[in-house]
């Protein structure tokens, strides 16, 4: 049987968007607020979103509230883009599936042509 994978249902540009959002209310709003100020409806693809979004670590969820995570205001508060980078990437690998795949490729330049098959295959073993 395949294994499951895990991964977010949202890309990360829109769970940074989300988390940029949530820490222009002041770092903390409820969920209806921070999708009105999106332009998006509370549904079940916003919830998506926040799942996602809380997935990476970029923010967290507590009775109907959301949070900016550590990680999120310390990478913007980045002294140099070299930091801010490394954030992200810290970030990106917070999901595990992603980690592994990571993990697994990080000393072999993975073609781009292929990336979908790596996926499809590390989602089967």
């Amino acid at each position: 049987m395949p294994k499951k994978l895990d991964y977010p249902r949202a890309s990360f540009k829109a769970c940074l968007e989300l988390a940029e959002t949530v820490e222009n209310l002041s770092g903390q709003c409820d969920m209806s607020t921070c999708a009105a100020k999106m332009g998006k409806k509370l549904s079940g693809s916003f919830n998506a979103l926040v799942g996602a979004a809380t997935k990476f670590g970029l923010v967290t969820r507590k009775q109907g509230t959301l949070y900016t995570s550590d990680i999120y205001n310390k990478m913007k508060l980045s002294y140099t883009e070299e930091e801010k980078q490394e954030f992200l990437r810290a970030i990106f690998l917070n999901v595990p599936s992603f980690r592994e795949i990571y993990q697994k490729y990080k000393k072999v330049k993975l073609p781009i042509d292929i990336l979908d098959k790596a996926l499809v295959k590390e989602g089967q073993e």
